[in-house]
């Protein structure tokens, strides 16, 4: 009768490791995941800022390629907040900019 109750608590405490190594690994697995998802959320946040970085710097080097530096000289002056004397300035105030 000794040999039943053996089996039986031996049993048992397979059961009891294999839902705990179930457990473990659905743990694991699941913060694995969670993980990728935060990395992948940064990889789509970079490549936003990469595609907006690049098509500045098209529009620089589009500057810079021409041949007419009367427009660089007037695009620099634009850019410092200079313009001719009969132009009317229009400053646009947007919240949040």
């Amino acid at each position: 009768m000794g040999t039943i109750f053996k089996s039986r608590k031996h049993s048992i405490l397979v059961i009891f490791a294999v839902i705990f190594a179930i457990c473990v690994m659905l743990f694991l697995f699941l913060s694995t995941q969670s993980e990728v998802k935060a990395q992948e959320d940064k990889l789509a946040a970079l490549e936003s800022q990469y595609a907006s970085v690049s098509e500045e710097n098209a529009q620089y080097e589009h500057i810079l390629n021409e041949s007419d530096e009367r427009e660089q000289y007037e695009y620099q002056a634009r850019e410092l907040g200079y313009g001719y004397p009969d132009e009317t300035k229009v400053i646009n105030v947007t919240p949040g900019k």
